[in-house]
């Protein structure tokens, strides 16, 4: 059997800046974000690591026109 391949450690991870953020259109929003996309090799496509704190929300319900998010 082949060892799994590991892509990104959590020491990795927790290495990586948060960036904060908070919606405009929400003020009980608040959520601190880490960028994975270099880590795991990723060109085209981003891929980020969201945390919200107790008690905050995330975003505004919204929608795009020319990409596509998932939580």
């Amino acid at each position: 059997s082949q060892e799994p391949r590991v892509l990104i450690r959590a020491a990795e991870v927790a290495s990586l800046p948060e960036f904060p953020f908070r919606h405009p259109l929400n003020p009980g929003s608040e959520i601190h974000l880490r960028s994975l996309g270099a880590l795991a090799g990723l060109a085209r496509i981003g891929l980020n690591l969201g945390r919200v704190p107790p008690g905050k929300e995330s975003f505004a319900y919204h929608y795009h026109h020319y990409e596509e998010d998932f939580a």
